[in-house]
């Protein structure tokens, strides 16, 4: 009895021990010096910042891992693959822009990691009929866990090293071979459908898999759905995002799809023309992480909706001058933004002439704004091409970009006679019908 006693005694005691102890956190330190690029560590699909300290040292406790997985770590232009499981602490040294030594827990994992192995798919049988390729795929994969199993001190995660890998193999085999397809055979789209049902919240433990299933679907969407290109932003998002509701089996992985794709919609048509998109979202997203985001970025896209003010924007015409855009008060102005880089900008001049030809007489400006580094390059081109009509320079300018939310180019928009935003995304110019059809509706034209 009092043996039993003893033990239970004990028990308790290493029970009461274990909860008021603290788990161990994951926790990643970067050792920088005075090395002053941007810091990041990419784990779970999700982004993270680090910021060092005054010795050079930047550390980051992940809460987020709660099994093992992998994560890039950034430091400057150098992507660096990490593995980890719950507790660890990895130290990494940053020597120079070439060298960087891993340290602390898994340091031999995240040395292997780095080692270049490559793929050992001949370049040849990207070409090949579909079973040579699959078998090549499936030798690659065979020769990879034998590396990995002929190492006893990656014994403890050889299967995750394997699957990693797997991950990156697809990725490569979806860009090389068969995306590169103009038509999928049914056995091909057969083997990417499978692909992605096999998916599920465990893949993104993986580095790769995100871009792998991103890739995945986007071959399989463009084999489906071969008119793609030239659905509108609102036509073709409804329809990518039923696509994704039928032929994603998972859940997560469906709705962070799902979310991706209305925002990229909101990056590039805004939110004035988007409620039966985001009607489809909120109808098909419960996620609350991703719901938070979206909503973010519905507040952050109000700033330039419809009817929205204009800041005083600063503008330089070819001579020099300084202009602005209440010039233009009484009018609408059709903005065009490019650079002199920008082939698809370029392209756009002649449906721009034909346009400005068209509605002279009417109640609208067609106004280029440039976007070039240094205002020679801008007042270059337009002397040597004598590109006509009114065209400013606004150079690199980020409250303007901010403001308008400029992630690519050629982009378009609307102002209203009063100066006021009337669509930040407006119809581009090589869609002339449409875009007159648009026109021709606008009271006071």
């Amino acid at each position: 009895m009092n043996a039993l006693r003893t033990l239970l005694l004990l028990v308790s005691v290493f029970a009461m021990y274990s909860c008021n102890t603290p788990s161990k956190s994951t926790k990643v330190e970067l050792i920088v010096g005075e090395f002053k690029s941007r810091l990041y560590v990419n784990v779970l699909n999700q982004r993270f910042d680090l910021f060092k300290d005054s010795t050079g040292v930047a550390t980051i406790d992940l809460d987020v891992i709660t099994e093992p997985c992998f994560a890039v770590v950034e430091v400057g232009a150098i992507a660096k693959e990490i593995y980890l499981e719950p507790g660890n602490h990895v130290r990494i040294t940053r020597k120079s822009a070439q060298e960087i030594y891993f340290e602390g827990d898994q340091a031999n994992v995240n040395a292997f990691l780095n080692e270049r192995t490559p793929i050992a798919i001949p370049s040849e049988l990207y070409q090949s009929p579909l079973a040579d390729f699959m078998k090549a795929f499936d030798k690659a994969a065979e020769s990879y866990a034998r590396l990995v199993n002929s190492k006893p001190e990656l014994k403890h995660c050889a299967e995750m090293l394997t699957q990693n890998r797997n991950y990156l193999r697809w990725r490569i085999a979806i860009i090389k071979y068969f995306s590169s397809q103009q038509k999928l055979s049914k056995e091909g789209h057969s083997i990417l459908k499978q692909f992605l049902r096999e998916q599920n919240k465990q893949s993104y433990r993986f580095r790769p898999a995100p871009d792998a299933i991103d890739r995945c679907i986007t071959a399989l969407y463009q084999q489906d759905e071969p008119d793609y290109k030239n659905h509108s932003w609102d036509y073709g998002t409804g329809i990518k995002i039923k696509w994704l509701e039928e032929n994603i089996n998972d859940s997560y992985i469906k709705q962070n799809f799902i979310h991706a794709a209305v925002d990229a919609y909101i990056a590039y048509a805004g939110i004035d023309k988007g409620d039966d998109i985001f009607q489809l979202y909120t109808e098909t997203v419960d996620n609350q992480t991703l719901l938070d985001k979206f909503n973010k970025k519905l507040d952050v896209y109000k700033k330039m909706s419809k009817g929205s003010e204009v800041p005083e924007f600063k503008f330089q015409d070819a001579n020099g001058q300084t202009r602005l855009l209440n010039e233009f008060k009484g009018k609408y102005v059709y903005i065009d933004l490019w650079a002199t880089w920008c082939h698809a900008c370029i392209a756009q001049f002649p449906y721009l002439e034909a346009l400005k030809k068209e509605y002279k007489d009417n109640n609208i400006v067609f106004l280029g704004l440039n976007t070039d580094m240094k205002f020679s390059y801008f007042t270059g081109y337009v002397e040597k091409h004598k590109i006509p009509g009114h065209q400013w320079y606004i150079g690199r300018n980020d409250a303007f970009d901010e403001f308008f939310k400029v992630w690519s180019q050629p982009r378009f928009i609307l102002l209203d006679p009063q100066g006021k935003i009337h669509d930040a995304h407006m119809l581009r110019a090589d869609k002339p019908e449409a875009l007159k059809s648009y026109l021709n509706k606008l009271e006071g034209i």
